[in-house]
């Protein structure tokens, strides 16, 4: 098996795709900080109710202790040029401001990479589902540096995935209101469940961030 391309970008303020954070909530800090050294990420930042972890291969994970009965998906963290042309972007998409998403400000778990610290942060999530969230972070000092990576084998967090019941219609939405955006692609599948194929449709945020809206309806979930 070939190996993934390149390093994960070594600074907190890398545009977009840099390195961003994924977050989870979970019952118990101590048993999450044990189990993740164990498998050879190790804890960068710990505050009183929350971690900063570093997989293996130097992804950065949030963890937070919110006394959640199951381990749960909770956020995705980009690092942005200009946060409020990133939510005006995202907004196309759905999503709306959701500021009880920041449980603990992104200014506490990360510490400050030279002369860049964290200013403003803003989460949004979609109207039906506010449990899951996009965090944009603006970091001070000059542009941040980029691009975001460039190759969906390299090494980290390369794009991310939304689930959307017609993505043919997502995408003339998109197009008629001045987004650019190449008409959807469908990937046959045979010999798995999804034998019809996926169809998806790939969008480039601002920051050059890969995203997928995937022709999933909420049927599918239920």
């Amino acid at each position: 098996m070939d190996r993934p391309a390149g390093r994960r970008h070594s600074v907190h303020e890398h545009l977009g795709s840099r390195n961003p954070s994924v977050g989870y909530v979970v019952d118990d800090l101590d048993r999450v900080a044990e189990r993740a050294t164990a498998d050879g990420g190790r804890v960068v930042t710990r505050v009183e109710s929350a971690l900063l972890l570093r997989d293996p291969v130097g992804v950065n994970v949030e963890v937070y202790g919110t006394g959640a009965v199951e381990y749960e998906a909770h956020h995705m963290r980009l690092s942005v040029l200009d946060r409020e042309r990133s939510m005006d972007w995202y907004a196309n998409l759905g999503l709306t401001e959701n500021p009880d998403a920041i449980v603990i400000p992104g200014t506490e778990l990360f510490e400050s990479d030279g002369e860049h610290t964290i200013v403003a942060e803003s989460a949004m999530s979609g109207t039906d589902d506010r449990t899951y969230s996009l965090i944009f972070t603006q970091w001070s000092g000059g542009p941040p540096v980029g691009p975001s990576y460039s190759v969906h084998f390299h090494t980290g967090v390369f794009r991310f995935a939304v689930a959307v019941d017609d993505v043919q219609e997502s995408y003339e939405r998109l197009r008629d209101s001045g987004v650019s955006v190449n008409p959807p692609y469908t990937f046959g599948l045979p010999g798995t469940p999804i034998t019809d194929g996926l169809t998806i449709l790939f969008l480039r945020d601002p920051d050059g961030v890969l995203v997928e809206l995937v022709q999933r309806p909420r049927s599918f979930f239920r």
